[in-house]
């Protein structure tokens, strides 16, 4: 058992040694793209021209989850550079008619709303409090 000790306490030793000789190699890392997070996160929803919250689960296929992905991937197709609000109006509207699109695409029978609007809420960190920027990023028009 005292070998079985000594080894494994050999082993991390070395181990931890060798992290501090390679530095920021993998497996060898410190994951610096954990250390450190932006003080900003982005939310998206749909509504109806009322404001009225068009829950994902209930009027379409595409999971909520997935429209932050679907909006990240849609602006690196676009070049749109994202993050703390910097994106245009024109840019916003841009990407917002496609996710749009890519929603009416998987909605389900259940969508009643003439119009439909796509938000962005962007919450930063500002001192000690939470501030939230909703914005709607397009409207559209639907058929029924």
């Amino acid at each position: 058992m005292f070998k079985s000790i000594l080894r494994n306490t050999s082993f991390g030793l070395g181990y931890l040694l060798l992290c501090l000789f390679l530095g920021e190699m993998h497996p060898f890392s410190l994951l610096p793209m954990y250390d450190s997070f932006p003080n900003w996160a982005y939310a998206f929803y749909v509504s109806d021209k009322q404001d009225n919250l068009l829950p994902n689960n209930k009027h379409f296929t595409i999971p909520a989850m997935d429209l932050a992905h679907n909006y990240y991937t849609i602006c690196e197709d676009q070049k749109i550079n994202t993050g703390y609000e910097r994106e245009t109006k024109e840019e916003l509207n841009k990407a917002g008619e496609i996710m749009l699109e890519k929603l009416l695409a998987k909605r389900a029978n259940t969508l009643t709303a003439d119009t439909i609007q796509l938000h962005r809420i962007c919450y930063s960190l500002e001192g000690d409090s939470v501030i939230a920027h909703n914005t709607i990023m397009y409207e559209r028009a639907i058929g029924k």
